[in-house]
């Protein structure tokens, strides 16, 4: 199962094969999360593991790239169903879920940038949108 694949992949004398396998997974259960209708946090956070774990054995410049940019991506879309469902319950849980989200994007994406340029400025470039209002969810909801 997945933890013997863990365990094996682990101690490869060569990790891309099993970063790239990772990466597979994680980007399947990421397009699979994004399918759904609604789109839910739980389904997109499903591909997580996968993709920090291909970060993790990832050791070329490519590998670690997509796996980074794929982080990035996934949390983008947990940061929008997050930050647009925190107001309409204010929920602490939800606007923390979107800072952290925020995060990740602004950490992992523009280290994996190189995977898809366009996307990635597409990405960047929406998110002074999120920043002020994540930040005033947070303030606001978790006192």
């Amino acid at each position: 199962g997945v933890r013997e694949f863990i365990k094996v992949a682990k101690t490869a004398d060569d990790t891309s094969f099993a970063a790239s396998f990772a990466i597979k997974i994680g980007n399947s259960l990421n397009s699979a999360a994004a399918k759904l209708d609604p789109k839910t946090i739980v389904a997109y956070k499903a591909a997580l593991p996968m993709l920090l774990f291909a970060d993790s054995l990832a050791k070329d410049r490519a590998g670690k790239a997509r796996a980074k940019f794929l982080i990035g991506y996934v949390n983008f879309s947990i940061l929008q169903i997050a930050a647009v469902d925190a107001p309409k319950t204010t929920s602490c849980e939800l606007a923390k879920i979107a800072k952290e989200a925020l995060f990740e994007v602004q950490t992992n994406l523009p280290a994996g940038g190189s995977v898809n340029p366009d996307g990635t400025r597409q990405i960047m470039a929406a998110l002074p949108q999120f920043e002020g209002a994540v930040a005033n969810q947070v303030k606001t909801f978790c006192k």
